[in-house]
């Protein structure tokens, strides 16, 4: 899935957060494991009012992730923890986290251009996805 002028217009024409929104939304099209860890994941944090997201729910997930999929590759424990790294970041840039020293959540109301946008192409997977703190 590749994405669309509208929403590169997005983030190159538009405010700090609607950028970064947008490219989140790139992000969850790119990514079905980013995609589904804030859908899964993330949004049971929310759900049951966890302050702060645990390093462990992310090695959780992936073995939850290769539990329904037996043929998913196996991952080295190294390439496990840069991922989870660089989904923590991201979850920082996007607001989602205070830092990635603390942890902390925080509520997340995605911009409405991007998710007109979103709700226009029909992109049902990634509104739910980025949604998940609201």
């Amino acid at each position: 899935s590749s994405v669309e002028a509208p929403l590169w217009r997005l983030i190159h024409d538009g405010s700090a957060k609607e950028a970064t929104h947008a490219c989140l939304a790139a992000a969850v099209k790119a990514s079905f494991l980013l995609g589904d860890f804030l859908d899964l994941v993330l949004r049971e944090q929310y759900r049951t009012f966890k302050e702060t997201l645990a390093l462990t729910v992310w090695t959780d997930f992936v073995e939850d992730c290769r539990g329904r999929d037996p043929d998913m590759a196996q991952w080295s424990e190294s390439t496990i923890m840069r991922l989870r790294s660089s989904v923590y970041t991201i979850l920082v840039e996007t607001g989602y986290m205070e830092s990635t020293k603390t942890r902390k959540l925080q509520r997340v109301h995605i911009v409405k251009p991007v998710l007109r946008y979103l709700d226009k192409q029909n992109e049902e997977y990634v509104l739910r996805c980025i949604q998940v703190g609201t």
